[in-house]
């Protein structure tokens, strides 16, 4: 299978998650007070098949490495 970068925001994310399609993700956290908006992880077990291989702290951002168990 070729390596894909799909993009999208918290509810495609999801749907990646629970189709079982992803076998590495990166997050980057900047925190910042926006308001509201759709939480990442939010009902999505799939999240369990993944483990936390690097986690980078750096000014102003977190860079997050997850990769399946």
């Amino acid at each position: 299978m070729k390596s894909t970068t799909p993009a999208g925001g918290a509810l495609a994310a999801q749907q990646y998650l629970k189709a079982n399609l992803v076998d590495e993700m990166q997050l980057h956290l900047v925190p910042t007070l926006l308001g509201g908006g759709e939480r990442l992880f939010d009902g999505v077990e799939a999240l369990h098949a993944l483990a936390m291989v690097k986690a980078v702290v750096a000014p102003d951002v977190i860079h997050l490495q997850f990769a399946r168990k």
